[in-house]
């Protein structure tokens, strides 16, 4: 039995191992990209806090370098960073479950299980937009930021979140065969 008494005491540790590496890619994607822009990145924090005046499950500060702030596009480009990577993740984690089927059960359980880290964080980001559009007040989050630095209509917003929603909800649902 797989979560025999001698083995359930990893399964904490496994869930908070893969909470951590998703807010590190998360926030990572944020960082990288800004550092593309010319920003220094000043404050990477992948734990929960309040440091920035509202709860975070992480966060990543910068500052603009000499060159100053990107255009809209850029910023844009830089808050959507973790969701084009989530994309691309759960793409890649999926196709490898099916291009490797001789990798170990171990490795396996991995690579899925991260790649449903990867569909809840997309997920989780996409899903403010079903909710009603917040007033700016110096933090929106990834979504909410995108929409607002490239001006896209509200609907646009919500409808591509669903597509996105059907699609990788489903092939993430894919069962190991």
């Amino acid at each position: 039995m797989i979560f025999s008494g001698t083995i359930l005491w990893l399964l904490p540790v496994f869930v908070l191992a893969l909470w951590l590496i998703q807010n590190v890619s998360h926030e990572g994607a944020h960082a990288l990209t800004a550092m593309k822009f010319g920003a220094k990145i000043v404050d990477f924090w992948p734990f929960p806090s309040t440091k920035l005046g509202t709860f975070t499950f992480a966060h990543v500060s910068w500052q603009w370098g000499e060159a100053g702030a990107p255009s809209n596009k850029g910023r844009a480009l830089i808050s959507g960073a973790p969701l084009i990577l989530n994309t691309i993740l759960v793409s890649v984690l999926l196709a490898s479950r099916f291009l490797f089927p001789e990798m170990g059960a171990g490795l396996a359980t991995f690579l899925s299980a991260w790649m449903l880290t990867n569909y809840v964080d997309g997920a989780v980001s996409l899903g403010t937009f079903y909710r009603p559009e917040p007033e700016f007040k110096g933090f929106l989050t990834d979504g909410w930021s995108v929409k607002h630095q490239l001006g896209v209509p509200t609907l646009w917003c919500r409808v591509t979140a669903v597509l996105w929603h059907l699609v990788f909800g489903f092939l993430v649902l894919i069962p190991i065969t």
